[in-house]
């Protein structure tokens, strides 16, 4: 556990290093969430004219839920909370938010340009890890920004889907979008060939 302001930053199930980053702009961020106020986060985009800086920094994300009916009596889990473009504009709404993350970078990121909520919990780990010991039955789950990868961190028969799958044969196109098959799945299919072919050879 470790306190940054009035947000917790509870690292019980990190796994002790970051699976995936952005890299080096993801230092210049923290520099940003840690040295810049709130209020100059659109004068630092116009200057640093960075794309990560823009997704990650501008408050026009927050419309995506500003529309919910999230009240003060809601408490909310966010899946997936990143930098925290989201979970600032959540936790003015909300009674409490607990965020789950599995980067620590971008943990830090978001406890220090929210360090003076109080009612933000950001849960460092691999949600299906961290999900076994939530206690708490929320009133709000959102999941924004992450279905695209999940699949990368998460044991489950689902779809990955990316814009450039090297092998036609693992992948499948859907509006042109590539969806690749994970390995239990082509298993099945094999299986069912398989067996469509003895039913075949059989008659």
């Amino acid at each position: 556990m470790q306190k940054i302001g009035s947000i917790t930053i509870d690292d019980t199930y990190y796994p002790g290093k970051d699976l995936y980053s952005d890299g080096e702009i993801e230092d210049e961020m923290l520099d940003i969430a840690k040295n810049v106020p709130v209020s100059e986060y659109n004068r630092v985009i116009a200057e640093r004219k960075s794309w990560a800086i823009l997704y990650h920094f501008s408050n026009v994300r927050e419309n995506i839920v500003q529309s919910m009916p999230i009240t003060k009596e809601d408490s909310v889990l966010e899946i997936g909370a990143g930098c925290g473009a989201i979970t600032g504009v959540l936790a003015r709404m909300a009674k409490n938010v607990d965020a789950v993350e599995l980067s620590m970078k971008r943990s830090l990121i978001n406890a220090y340009r929210h360090q003076e909520a109080d009612n933000i919990t950001i849960k460092v780990g691999n949600f299906q890890e961290v999900e076994q010991h939530l206690e708490k039955k929320y009133d709000v789950i959102t999941l924004i920004g992450v279905f695209e990868y999940a699949c990368s961190y998460i044991d489950s028969d689902c779809l990955l889907y990316t814009s450039d799958a090297a092998d036609e044969e693992d992948s499948v196109d859907l509006g042109g979008a590539r969806i690749l098959k994970k390995k239990k799945e082509k298993k099945r299919e094999k299986k069912r060939e398989r067996e469509m072919d003895r039913k075949e050879d059989g008659r």
